[in-house]
């Protein structure tokens, strides 16, 4: 599921940040495309939303492990692969 999963995650980080999707890729960092704390904790809720699922970014250590893209669809991808599990 991760390279569909990388493309809609990409695809909300491209809507939250009035890009075009093909100028996003996973490696990209979050704040080189505007996406600060307001606009990232509403990605979050929009993909809990989206996926069913909660992630836990109560924490300092949890905002600043989301650096890249790569790093939301990380979480989000180990948060759907638990719940398959469960």
């Amino acid at each position: 599921m991760t390279g569909k999963l990388d493309d809609e995650i990409i695809g909300v980080f491209a809507t939250f940040s009035q890009r075009d999707p093909s100028e996003l890729s996973l490696d990209t960092e979050i704040r080189d495309v505007g996406i600060h704390s307001l606009e990232l904790t509403e990605i979050i809720m929009e993909l809990e939303e989206r996926y069913g699922i909660a992630i836990e970014i109560d924490t300092v250590d949890a905002w600043s492990s989301l650096v890249r893209i790569r790093d939301v669809v990380a979480a989000v991808d180990e948060l759907l692969a638990a719940k398959t599990t469960a």
